[in-house]
């Protein structure tokens, strides 16, 4: 076999993008393309009682105004993902400000901008619920999330246990509204041409597209293609279909031309979902010695109107520590804003930062050091599945992170060590993702050339998805991974999953060994026949491939090249399809596991906080690639920054209107804002995952560095925030912080 899965490769496409060669779809022009932008409602509840739309239809190169009045009529199948519930420009309801009542259709960008800025709408106004925190009253249970099914659980006897526990820490903890900023905005491009729709779209699932739009037009599945070479991130909110497509089919069916849709970043803020507020309630019941006698977690977030969706935050509070008495309640309140939908590991991200929060405030009450109050509780079994965990390497995650990260000099008070006007800090948190695998196919094909192509209705959203089909397909069939063409990005490939869940390479990579086991299968029974071949005669089991040849393991020297092979039969190619279907097994739990440490200074006077280091040790099964694999790590972990320190979507609950639609107010991490940040990838092999031993790395990242940095903070100045983000105004309120940066002084 060759050996090239697990080697820090080059991303394959990567001189394509360094270059500008990568066309991503905004790049796609069509001839006599059309340019479309949407107008958005002004009201957060309500309907529409006329449109004036005179001066928009008389600007120069306008083709076409749609509304609900003249836009097709398409049904709503059942949808994929989390997305809207409903097909814009159906009717004339308005169910949140920003929401798309209408696009322009123009031969140029500029005269579409301009016909949309013109169009004036006359509404009649309902009642909106705008506010969250005033809205609690009103908040309902949540039971079930597709995929994951239940979300709620409880053992034991969780109340007394509580009442009982000599410990007890009871908090709850916020998160604001976060949006959605990958560097590429969503966009389609969509052409009907003789019958058959063809879309270029900015998303994570082709196949969930091209199968949503053919049963929304009622089309067959080859009267539609949908293509996404090249995604310029997404972390979820291309995982779903949104208005901007829809418009976009139904404006190309309307005008009969090619049409672009490109949505601005300001409508990013409104166009595609966002992470959904959170409120978290956690009560932890604990021994003197730091033992979990009892854990409960309630999480309350908001959801559309007319769509619920559950950012299911208490899951990981039932499954990742030993407790005999647990519980976990989701509840969800509506307001008029546009329906949340998966943000980078939803769920998993906002709950880590209240479970693990709480976890320190318990180390901190019980004086022991957090990393020792983890092993304690650490789970040999998953408590909510009732099962054994895959592999579970959390405890060697505390061991090669603390010691790599010297966490044995974190000052155990709060508050003690300072250099100059900045009070230093040390935290850590536990991060925890499942490691799930969905459907999918792939198709490898050995060429008489000694080239090999590997298919799938995949896509790469910028993880590396196209080198790890390389490097999986060229150890598979043994050829050297230059020998390897990766097609992907096209619906009409072999069906593939959405991008999400971190379930890429563990779907899409079972598939293409399957595929591969095949084709090495059928390479042998072709050349043990023909008595020409060194390998005439032998068996399965007695034969390697590596370097585009097939060989006698005993004897390597007593080899056929996989060409010959193929030449002799008298094919061009062979081909073969495997499959990897979405798993349902049980008896075993699965997830991937990491520890997150972090050193920072908060300035005494200003409560400005600035990141020092970070440390992340993760234990994802095998590691497909070493480098896009450390590429993923940190970026997670520069995402947890945003989310602790910056991130917040601003409601202005007196219209529905987002305070914050662009990145010059809505802050993400700058180069300027990231600390040195150490990637430590704990060795670790799960046979019983899925057949080739990966778990997901692209979300867990992010988890737990919001309570690390939290955790830090408290550490350095004994003021603990329960409040996203992490802002200094917050610490400057807490007066604690002045007072002990007086006493300091008066100390030294």
């Amino acid at each position: 076999m060759s050996n090239y899965v697990g080697k820090p490769l080059n991303r394959i496409d990567g001189k394509l993008k360094v270059t500008g060669q990568a066309r991503y779809t905004s790049d796609y022009s069509l001839p006599g393309m059309l340019h479309a932008v949407i107008f958005q409602s002004e009201i957060p509840s309500g309907r529409i009682a006329s449109f004036n739309l005179w001066d928009a239809r008389h600007v120069p190169g306008v083709v076409e105004i749609l509304t609900f009045e003249n836009a097709p009529k398409v049904a709503f199948p059942a949808q994929f993902g989390v997305g809207e519930s409903f097909v814009p420009l159906q009717n004339n309801k308005v169910f949140y400000n920003g929401q798309a009542i209408g696009v322009a259709v123009a031969e140029s960008l500029e005269a579409a901008q301009e016909a949309a800025r013109l169009v004036r709408v006359h509404y009649v106004e309902s009642h909106a619920a705008l506010d969250f925190v005033q809205s609690l009253g009103a908040a309902y249970p949540m039971k079930k999330m597709l995929p994951i099914g239940e979300i709620n659980s409880e053992r034991g006897h969780v109340r007394d246990a509580f009442a009982d526990a000599p410990v007890q820490i009871q908090e709850t903890y916020t998160i604001p509204l976060e949006n959605h900023n990958p560097i590429e905005p969503s966009a389609t491009v969509a052409q009907f041409e003789n019958g058959v729709l063809k879309m270029y779209d900015a998303t994570q699932g082709v196949w969930q597209v091209s199968d949503l739009f053919a049963k929304a037009l009622r089309l067959e599945r080859d009267q539609i293609q949908v293509i996404t070479k090249f995604v310029g991130g997404a972390f979820g909110c291309k995982g779903s279909v949104w208005p901007h497509q829809f418009l976009a089919v139904m404006a190309a069916k309307k005008t009969g031309r090619p049409v672009k849709l490109s949505l601005s970043r300001e409508q990013m803020f409104t166009g595609v979902g966002h992470r959904p507020a959170t409120v978290q309630k956690v009560s932890l019941g604990a021994g003197r010695d730091g033992t979990l006698l009892s854990l409960e977690h309630d999480t309350t977030n908001t959801v559309a109107v007319n769509k619920d969706y559950s950012e299911r935050s208490s899951v990981l509070s039932a499954m990742l520590y030993r407790c005999d008495n647990v519980k976990t309640v989701h509840s969800a309140v509506k307001l008029n804003y546009q329906a949340p939908t998966f943000m980078r590991a939803p769920g998993y991200s906002s709950g880590s930062f209240a479970l693990e929060s709480a976890l320190d405030e318990l180390a901190h009450a019980t004086k022991i050091d957090p990393v020792e109050l983890r092993r304690l509780n650490y789970a040999e079994r998953d408590g909510w599945a009732k099962a054994p965990f895959s592999s579970n390497s959390l405890l060697r995650c505390y061991s090669e992170g603390s010691e790599r990260f010297g966490w044995k000099g974190r000052p155990e008070k709060p508050g003690v060590r300072r250099e100059g006007d900045w009070l230093v800090g040390y935290g850590m948190a536990t991060a925890v993702y499942p490691a799930h695998r969905f459907q999918a196919k792939a198709l490898v094909e050995l060429r008489g050339d000694g080239t090999v192509k590997v298919s799938s209705a995949t896509q790469d959203i910028g993880t590396g998805t196209y080198t790890i089909m390389a490097q999986l397909t060229a150890d598979g069939v043994g050829v050297p991974v230059e020998k390897v063409i990766v097609e992907l990005g096209d619906s009409r490939l072999p069906q593939a999953s959405v991008s999400g869940g971190s379930t890429t390479a563990a779907s899409v990579g079972t598939a293409i060994d399957a595929a591969c086991r095949t084709l090495r299968r059928e390479l042998h029974a072709l050349a043990r026949i023909q008595p020409d071949s060194p390998l005439a005669g032998t068996k399965l089991e007695q034969v390697g491939f590596a370097d585009g040849s097939a060989f006698l393991l005993a004897e390597p020297s007593r080899k056929d090249t996989l060409t010959e092979i193929l030449r002799r039969s008298g094919q061009r190619a062979l081909m073969a399809e495997g499959s990897n279907e979405m798993e349902n097994k049980p008896g075993l739990s699965k997830y991937a596991f990491g520890a997150q440490f972090t050193e920072l200074h908060v300035n005494g006077y200003t409560g400005e906080v600035r990141l020092q280091r970070m440390l992340g040790a993760f234990a994802c099964g095998k590691i497909l690639n070493e480098k896009t694999a450390r590429s993923q790590f940190m970026g997670g972990m520069i995402f947890g920054i945003g989310q602790a320190l910056m991130e917040s979507g601003v409601p202005d609950t007196r219209n529905g209107r987002l305070a914050v639609k662009d990145l010059a107010d809505y802050h993400v991490p700058t180069n300027a804002d990231v600390p040195p940040i150490e990637v430590v990838m704990v060795e670790e092999k799960d046979s019983a995952v899925n057949p080739i031993g990966a778990k997901g790395i692209g979300e867990i990242g992010i988890v737990g560095v919001a309570a690390s940095i939290a955790n830090a903070v408290f550490n350095a100045t004994g003021i603990r925030l329960r409040d996203l983000p992490l802002t200094p105004d917050k610490l400057v309120r807490r007066q604690e912080l002045a007072s002990l940066s007086r006493t300091q002084e008066n100390a030294l």
